[in-house]
């Protein structure tokens, strides 16, 4: 996908450096916080489809920390253009009548950072919901190019036995986005579609 921001010529690649300080540093901040976004999304959707498409048997002892590390980055990141978008000096964001704020649409997100930048206080929620403190990543990939067939994947860190079934509902892939659809990462109690999640973002700048 091409995103005009991140072209040579965007206006964001190419800001007056006589402006305002505190613009500058946002909107180039935001710019290298989408891209983070754009590239984490992008190895870890090759990674899963690989992985939904391929008959090993055997992962490779990278493949799980690698996902959760691209989708980890991007719930970082998303967290980040929020705060990015609320101090952008001057800043007017106009919505169509009834569409949710970009914090609004992202919540889920965020409430998942929150129970894992607070383990301190928040181990005993996840103990409960019988997910490691990463979570587990579920996605759907469709297992032959115009056909109905598809595959349910799923991957939970670590080496203790979780609970990898539960909270996670298959819905039939959007084949207009690509092969593979609903990637989903859990944690504790909450649970957020990262797809839908950059959806999101890509409205906000693109």
């Amino acid at each position: 996908m091409e995103i005009a921001m991140f072209s040579p010529d965007s206006p964001l690649k190419r800001l007056p450096p006589n402006s305002n300080r505190k613009l500058l540093i946002c909107l180039d901040s935001f710019c290298h916080s989408a891209q983070i976004c754009e590239l984490a999304y992008g190895r870890l959707y090759r990674q899963l489809t690989k992985l939904a498409l391929t008959k090993e048997t055997q992962l490779h002892p990278w493949v799980i920390p690698e996902a959760f590390m691209h989708a980890w980055a991007i719930v970082d990141e998303l967290h980040r253009l929020d705060g990015l978008l609320k101090a952008t000096p001057g800043l007017v964001v106009t919505l169509p009548p009834g569409e949710p704020s970009f914090t609004e649409q992202i919540e889920s997100i965020t409430l998942m950072r929150n129970v894992v930048d607070h383990l301190n206080r928040t181990v005993d929620l996840v103990v409960a919901s019988k997910l490691p403190a990463l979570g587990k990543l579920n996605w759907i990939t469709v297992a032959d190019s115009g056909s109905d067939r598809y595959v349910c994947g799923v991957l939970v860190p670590g080496t203790v036995t979780y609970d990898s079934k539960g909270g996670y509902k298959p819905v039939r892939p959007r084949t207009e986005i690509g092969p593979s659809d609903h990637i989903t990462l859990s944690v504790g109690k909450h649970s957020a579609s990262l797809t839908d999640a950059m959806g999101h973002c890509r409205r906000s700048y693109g």
